[in-house]
């Protein structure tokens, strides 16, 4: 059991890593800063990652990362779908903020003091899922009122639709785990759900992949009803995705 969740770890960090780094290179190009917190995001979580390996084994560090990565998320959120536009972002950010401070003040003091008991430990991990909950939570919801206003627009490609859908499903693949950190005992090692959400897990870094370093194939297989464009050359810069998904 500890052999997979390692093994899923490392797949997850190179995923995250790579994403990051490509992220970088785009921003670069298409000289859209938002780009820049999108990166940061995978960057920061594959730095925080390791340290869930057997051989470092060190929670507190490891959400110390996700969770400032979460909070650079809120950003580019706000950047990307509320440009000019009146934006939830304070309010989301203060309780991300306050869940997030306080479930790694108690993963701190469980470090330094584990006789301090896993009840303590169990209201941190559902403190941070709360955090997780309302960042995903709100990704999906801009998310999907962003691809209802272009689902039938006929100018609009379909890839750049797909990247609306792949937003929605991968974050549900996010939330579902989180929402199993209510249940007392069910992600601990041993749990029979362990399997089953490192599999979900995979899936949903392959789709952030394909989201946000869609291959060219794919392009082409996503815009293959597609008629208003002929030609790869014709298809829009990543400037001009990242303003149709304002």
């Amino acid at each position: 059991m500890t052999l997979a969740i390692n093994i899923v770890l490392i797949i997850m960090i190179v995923i995250r890593s790579i994403i990051g780094i490509q992220l970088v290179f785009s921003a670069r190009k298409s000289n859209m800063n938002n780009l820049y917190f999108l990166a940061l995001y995978y960057l920061v979580g594959s730095f925080g990652l390791p340290f869930k390996l057997d051989f470092m084994d060190s929670q507190f560090i490891m959400m110390l990362f996700l969770n400032f990565a979460q909070l650079i998320l809120l950003i580019f959120i706000h950047q990307t779908f509320y440009v000019q536009k009146k934006s939830p972002l304070l309010i989301i950010f203060i309780i991300s903020f306050l869940t997030s401070v306080v479930s790694v003040f108690i993963l701190g003091l469980y470090t330094l003091d584990p006789t301090i008991g896993e009840d303590l430990l169990y209201i941190a991990q559902v403190i941070g899922a709360v955090a997780g909950l309302c960042t995903f939570g709100w990704f999906i919801s801009i998310a999907w009122k962003s691809y209802s206003r272009i689902a039938l627009s006929t100018t609009i490609e379909d890839w750049l639709k797909m990247k609306y859908k792949l937003i929605i499903l991968y974050s549900i693949t996010i939330i579902i785990p989180l929402c199993f950190y209510f249940i007392p005992d069910s992600t601990a090692q041993g749990s029979p759900l362990i399997i089953p959400m490192g599999i979900l897990a995979i899936f949903g870094w392959i789709v952030q992949y394909i989201t946000w370093v869609m291959p060219e194939k794919l392009v082409q297989y996503f815009n293959r009803n597609y008629t208003g464009v002929t030609t790869l050359d014709q298809l829009p810069s990543e400037d001009e995705i990242m303003k149709l998904l304002g």
